[in-house]
């Protein structure tokens, strides 16, 4: 769960600026709405089906006490995981109780002189539920890994040490971007991209007491906030990290789930010819990405794959690598080779070959098919020569 308070200096968006009225972000909620095919309707701690206009009113007219030039509000974005998303069925009605829990919390946060405290009936507040995220050029992969603030450290004094964390920084934001061969600037991200919006006023309802989420931490303790309102999701629908839940997956149509299958046939042609000795089935990718109904998380392993090829890495198996997001370790892909192509046992528990002659097999090799060749392979030769010491003759193996 990423709960953000957006500031509008840092985050550089002109509809979030709070200097004014709301009627600039109300807009934007509206055009964003619009353009999913809805209309926006808001809801609060009691309501459910408030108008913008009305929720205009409410910001707007909630301002008495507050200087000029000062904040009149404050956005919040809750942004739920994919997985968490999966994990409530991409259920609204569950999106809105979770969102009406925070602005509890968020109550709750505040600590007023004298040991005083208000409640969420006290806050003015309203949000909004967004289906989708588009694709921004930042969410593309980078020909230069650095951001200019990030080079202009690189030529001062730094330490080498210190550039080595700037580098790996770099790396691992960059492995969280998207090929930008799959995906284009202003396309729909892939997967459950549901967040909600909040507009909360500045001031309470009696407009006697200011609020403001980016004061001081004894006032308002946003770290604090931001944990209760993560512990509290996993309590309300008992949500337990890193578990992937099979009640629900995101339906796709069949344009969308065509037009996904066009860009992994691209991306392995692309492959081939960038790498011709790298063999990959698309239609083994497809079955993994329709598995995981073509979230963003199979995509960034796309992306990433490619970048290993690129940097001449070891891969081992791209299929696990991309239904995983690692490269599978020597002992998991000889488990796997054992239940794929079992071999008699009371032979095959003879002729094991060692963990460590297997992972440097994998490193060695640069597709699935010589991994499977070259242990089958090794393994009928040891079988044959143990067979013929002892006058026996062995079965043959076929190798496909």
């Amino acid at each position: 769960m990423h709960i953000k308070v957006i500031q509008p200096e840092k985050d550089g968006k002109k509809v979030y600026d709070n200097s004014e009225g709301v009627d600039a972000l109300i807009e934007y909620l509206k055009h964003e709405k619009k353009e999913e095919g809805k209309t926006l309707l808001l809801f609060n701690q009691d309501r459910s089906n408030i108008t913008p206009n009305l929720a205009k009113e409410m910001i707007n007219n909630n301002v008495k006490g507050l200087r000029k030039g000062g904040a009149k509000f404050y956005s919040i974005v809750i942004s739920p995981s994919e997985d968490e998303l999966r994990h409530i069925g991409n259920s609204n009605k569950r999106l809105r109780q979770y969102t009406r829990m925070v602005m509890q919390h968020y109550a709750d946060t505040y600590k007023l002189k004298k040991g005083r405290r208000i409640e969420s009936k006290d806050v003015v507040w309203v949000a909004a539920i967004h289906e989708d995220r588009k694709i921004k050029a930042i969410d593309l992969k980078q020909d230069e890994l650095l951001s200019e603030r990030e080079r202009e450290l690189m030529r001062g004094g730094i330490s080498q040490n210190e550039k080595e964390k700037i580098h790996k920084r770099a790396e691992r934001r960059d492995e969280k971007r998207y090929d930008p061969e799959l995906f284009r600037v202003g396309e729909r991200k892939p997967g459950l991209n549901k967040h909600i919006h909040v507009i909360v006023s500045a001031r309470d309802k009696a407009q006697k007491i200011t609020l403001n989420p980016l004061t001081v931490r004894k006032r308002f303790h946003i770290k604090n906030f931001q944990l209760q309102s993560g512990r509290s999701f996993e309590k309300l629908f008992g949500y337990e990290h890193d578990t992937m839940s099979r009640r629900f997956y995101d339906k796709y149509d069949r344009k969308e789930r065509l037009r996904y299958e066009e860009r992994i046939d691209r991306f392995v042609e692309r492959l081939s010819k960038e790498h011709p000795d790298i063999a990959i089935d698309p239609e083994i990718l497809k079955n993994i990405g329709e598995k995981y109904h073509y979230s963003k998380v199979f995509f960034i392993n796309l992306s990433r794959l490619s970048g290993k090829y690129k940097r001449r890495e070891a891969v081992g198996d791209p299929y696990f690598f991309v239904e995983n997001g690692r490269v599978e370790k020597a002992s998991e892909h000889f488990k796997r080779l054992e239940n794929r192509y079992p071999i008699e046992k009371s032979n095959f528990n003879t002729i094991r070959i060692q963990s460590a002659q297997l992972s440097t097999l994998i490193k060695s090799a640069r597709s699935p098919l010589a991994i499977k060749e070259t242990l089958l392979l090794a393994s009928e030769r040891k079988r044959m020569k143990r067979h013929k010491e002892k006058g026996q003759d062995g079965d043959n193996i076929e190798v496909s």
